[in-house]
């Protein structure tokens, strides 16, 4: 194997295990590529320089493989520090340049897509990533606005308009908050007429407390995660910006928060959603499902889409961060 050596020579080879061949996908070489990032920084390097065997690349395809890396390469750089009042002084350097061996031109083109869609998932990250007082329903529909484009229209439903549509599900969620609930629309419409219509409906509970039916205390921070399925519809739509796709996509974000007050909904109560289903609360903490179905309600009487995809919680994006260091 051909290592790129200039004047000083390459200082150090790294060789990383990524399993069994039969069962690598292309997360692995995703998280690979995160891993040797993270260290090369570590190390204060200039530059970083990756690859992977030839018969994993004919196994995963070039494209996928050339995609992860850069991928990897991205999401391994990013941080969430918004907040810290002191920032380190001598934090490690980060590789002035990254990039993964070869020439083909099916891998470079999946590392120019990637260059579309790793970085929404950065910004998407750092909504999951801030505090549930910095990513209230209000934050989350006023970063929407800003994905505005030629091809996205924004609209932002609020409580009044929400309650003449009757949407007593996710009003119902939203009443033991002063924070107000928002109901995000995206729409998406490609330059020629479309193949079909796509909607993603994404929970937005920026805060899940569990409501009456409370949470243990322990871990419960975590519950600002609970929004990680808004977060990537707007994801989603950051990339859309950039792509051009022969399909007509709807993004719909149910957005509250879930908390325990004199004015919270209560277990053994009942509400409407806007399709005219009544629903007996059992436990307050199952308020997920209660706002996607009167999300999946609008998007299905409003838009008529072909298929509709939801999306709840995700893993939280730490998790995924800490096991690349």
């Amino acid at each position: 194997m051909a290592y790129p050596t200039g004047k000083a020579g390459v200082e150090r080879v790294a060789f990383v295990g990524i399993g069994k061949k039969e069962k690598v996908t292309a997360e692995e070489v995703r998280r690979v590529a995160a891993l040797c990032y993270n260290s090369a920084k570590d190390r204060g390097a200039e530059s970083l320089w990756l690859s992977i065997p030839k018969n994993l690349a004919e196994k995963l395809g070039d494209e996928p493989v050339g995609r992860a890396l850069a991928e990897g390469f991205v999401l391994g750089a990013y941080k969430y520090d918004r907040l810290k009042s002191r920032k380190p002084t001598t934090a490690p350097r980060s590789p002035r340049r990254s990039r993964s061996l070869g020439k083909d031109t099916t891998s470079s083109s999946g590392s120019s897509g990637a260059c579309a869609t790793a970085p929404p998932r950065t910004s998407r990250a750092n909504f999951e990533d801030a505090p549930a007082n910095y990513a209230t329903p209000s934050v989350l529909a006023s970063a929407a606005k800003k994905l505005s484009s030629p091809r996205v229209s924004v609209r932002i439903l609020e409580e009044s308009d929400m309650k003449k549509l009757g949407m007593g599900a996710i009003l119902g969620v939203a009443q033991g908050s002063e924070e107000p609930a928002k109901l995000i629309s995206l729409h998406y419409k490609p330059k020629k007429k479309a193949k079909e219509t796509i909607a993603l409906v994404g929970k937005g509970l920026t805060f899940d407390s569990g409501g009456i039916s409370i949470k243990p205390s322990a871990a419960m921070d975590e519950m600002k995660y609970d929004m990680c399925g808004g977060g990537a519809v707007l994801g989603t739509f950051h990339a859309l910006r950039e792509l051009d796709l022969p399909l007509e996509i709807i993004g719909i974000v149910p957005s509250t928060e879930n908390l325990p007050s004199g004015t919270s909904y209560k277990p053994g109560d009942v509400v409407r959603a806007c399709n005219g289903t009544t629903i007996e609360v059992l436990n307050t903490d199952a308020e997920g499902r209660l706002i996607l179905c009167d999300a999946i309600a609008y998007v299905e009487k409003q838009f008529k889409p072909d298929i509709i995809i939801d999306l709840a919680t995700s893993p939280a994006p730490s998790s995924w961060r800490s096991a690349t260091r």
